[in-house]
């Protein structure tokens, strides 16, 4: 008697039951500061995701937070940019 997997992602354990994929979850934070910050700081996420995603983690979200500030010691435009991540949890 064959028993079929109920979906796609789950895995069949050794005591022959099936179970939900797992996810391993991790984030990253990407700045720039000064004249294109933005710019700076976008360049600084798409390197780091996309040497995650040869690694098979993959972007579910992302966060921007930008602005300007002329406190001492700061002067100029800074933005950030915090990734989150996710890829599939070998099973044990």
């Amino acid at each position: 008697m064959t028993n079929p997997s109920p979906g796609s992602g789950w895995w069949q354990a050794s005591d022959g039951k099936w179970y939900p994929q797992q996810w391993e979850y991790a984030y990253f934070g990407a700045s720039g500061e000064g004249g294109g910050a933005a710019n700076l700081a976008y360049n600084n996420a798409l390197q780091q995701a996309n040497a995650l995603g040869q690694q098979g983690w993959e972007m579910v979200n992302f966060t921007v937070q930008q602005g300007s500030t002329t406190s001492i010691g700061h002067l100029g435009d800074w933005c950030n940019i915090t990734c989150f991540m996710k890829k599939p949890s070998v099973p044990q």
